[in-house]
C-alpha cells in the first residue's frame, strides 16, 4: 500500500511524463480551433497509465523518484556522489538540481529515458535563492 504522498509524487512525474505530448496535442487543437483544451488532471486513461506504472515499479523504483540531489553547485552539505549515471539507470534518482549546462542534461535525461528500465525522465531544476544567477 503506498503512501499518499508516495502516490502523489509519482502521479506527479508520471504526469509531467505525459505533458509533452498533450502541450503538442492542445497547441494543434488550438490551432485549427477544432477541440477545445483537454486537461491530462482527471483523464481516466492516464489514470490507467498510472496504475499500470505503478504496479510495475519496484519499491526501490517508488522511493528513487523522490529522491533528489544537486549533481551541480552543492545546495548545503555536498553529497559526495559521483555514480549519477548508475543510480539513474537503476531508477534511484527522481531529480536534480543544478545542473547548468545542456551536455550534462542531455546526458542525464539520455540515461533516465533510454537505459532505465521504466523510462521515466528525471526532472531538472536550479536552487535560485531571490533571483540570484537567473541566467545561465
Amino acid at each position: 500500500m503506498l503512501t499518499p504522498l508516495i502516490r502523489f509524487a509519482i502521479i506527479s512525474c508520471f504526469l509531467m511524463f505525459c505533458q509533452s505530448a498533450t502541450t503538442q496535442e492542445n497547441a494543434a487543437a488550438v490551432a485549427s480551433n477544432s477541440a477545445p483544451f483537454h486537461s491530462s488532471l482527471n483523464d481516466s486513461v492516464a489514470e490507467q497509465k498510472i496504475d499500470a506504472l505503478l504496479h510495475k515499479m519496484t519499491l526501490e523504483e517508488k522511493v528513487g523518484q523522490l529522491v533528489q540531489y544537486s549533481a551541480g553547485q552543492p545546495t548545503g552539505p555536498g553529497t559526495g556522489r559521483t555514480d549519477y549515471n548508475d543510480m539513474i539507470q537503476k531508477g534511484e534518482i527522481g531529480a536534480l538540481f543544478n545542473i547548468t549546462n545542456a551536455r550534462d542534461s542531455n546526458t542525464f535525461q539520455r540515461i533516465a529515458v533510454e537505459k532505465s528500465r521504466l523510462r521515466i525522465p528525471i526532472v531538472f531544476g536550479l536552487d535560485v535563492i531571490h533571483g540570484f544567477r537567473t541566467e545561465l
